[in-house]
């Protein structure tokens, strides 16, 4: 006769149900994919990058020369920030860590790259403070240059800041956007790089000037 439901057929034990081993499978592929699109939508992967026209606020900006591959600025930055807050400086005062990437890596060796790393002042802050933040960066070995910046039309976009990967992302992301002729950029040398970008760093998203006037005061120092 036919075994009673649920009880074992020719001495084998039960067999699991597929379809539980079936669902347990389907969650351990979800369930990564599902985190891995969320940080990925939280880091600003899939965001689209637009620019739009804006004004560069100009200022003071106190920087130092850097040659080298650009991922290696944090370092630099830690210090001249560390500098910052010893002076008191608060981002809410309006002074604010900006970088100026000069070549573009596509085209020059990492290891000759240049950057002018430092801090851009509102035109609001005094003159003595430009000075005390240089001369504070020059004790512990930085050694800066000031240039005043005029307040210029420019295309501007931003990218979210969420932790250091962010750097990386937004430049792929926002360089990539700048050399397409949508982005309304206009290169200062025709057919090269679309200028010289600066980048202003706030606590939660990089902001990206693409200047159209005043090239040379985003321009690499000239020799003496």
């Amino acid at each position: 006769c036919c075994p009673e439901a649920g009880e074992p057929s020719h001495g084998h034990p039960p067999r699991s149900e597929p379809k539980t081993e079936m669902w347990f499978t389907v969650l351990a592929i979800a369930v990564p994919i599902a985190l891995g699109a969320g940080a990925a939508l939280y880091m600003g992967l899939f965001k689209s990058v637009t620019f739009a026209q804006a004004r560069f606020p100009g200022g003071t900006y106190v920087f130092t020369q850097h040659i080298g591959p650009y991922q290696n600025v944090g370092e630099l930055f830690g210090k001249i920030m560390k500098v910052m807050g010893e002076l008191g400086m608060k981002p809410e005062g309006g002074a604010r860590c900006a970088m100026i990437s000069c070549d573009d890596p596509r085209k020059v060796n990492a290891t000759k790259l240049r950057s002018m790393c430092g801090v851009l002042l509102p035109p609001s802050m005094e003159a003595r403070q430009a000075e005390q933040l240089a001369e504070a960066l020059g004790r512990v070995g930085i050694k800066v240059e000031t240039r005043e910046m005029k307040e210029a039309d420019a295309r501007r976009t931003e990218f979210p800041f969420r932790n250091t990967m962010s750097f990386g992302l937004a430049a792929m992301k926002v360089y990539s956007a700048a050399c397409k002729p949508e982005a309304g950029i206009l290169p200062v040398d025709p057919g090269k790089h679309a200028g010289c970008p600066i980048e202003i760093y706030h606590a939660t998203h990089i902001e990206y000037f693409f200047a159209r006037e005043f090239p040379e005061q985003f321009a690499w120092p000239k020799d003496e």
